[in-house]
């Protein structure tokens, strides 16, 4: 049996990495909450749950023990993925603190009036040695 690529997500976005990771003999098996997205037509499995729910991706990939997980082009899919990498030690995503201040990184700051994009900083996030 092929090894299994866990992808959360499924949207037009992901579709490449579905067709890439297929043509490479990988089994993908998708998770989300919206089964008519386009993706999901192209991947082995769908797993119809909400990835934003850290704690189901968990249990998922506890289940599957898949040796690779990637999150599609999803702020929470990120999230989700880099707490599931960490617990249960897969390489290749970011520490759940460094997902967590990126996706957060201009929540203390007040809504912009000239609607511009207000950029910061990542000089506070240090990798670990």
């Amino acid at each position: 049996m092929a090894q299994t690529l866990l992808l959360l997500g499924g949207s037009h976005s992901e579709v490449p990495l579905i067709l890439a990771a297929k043509a490479m003999g990988l089994r993908v098996v998708t998770s989300g909450n919206r089964p008519e997205d386009i993706g999901y037509r192209y991947a082995g499995a769908f797993y119809h749950f909400d990835y934003s729910v850290r704690e189901d991706v968990l249990a998922m990939a506890e289940s599957l023990k898949p040796p690779a997980l990637l999150s599609g082009a999803n702020d929470f899919a990120v999230l989700s993925a880099a707490f599931v990498a960490e617990r249960i030690g897969l390489p290749g995503n970011d520490l759940v603190d460094v997902s967590r201040t990126l996706h957060y990184k201009q929540a203390d700051q007040p809504p912009s009036r000239s609607g511009t994009v207000r950029t910061c900083t990542v000089d506070a996030i240090r990798h670990p040695a």
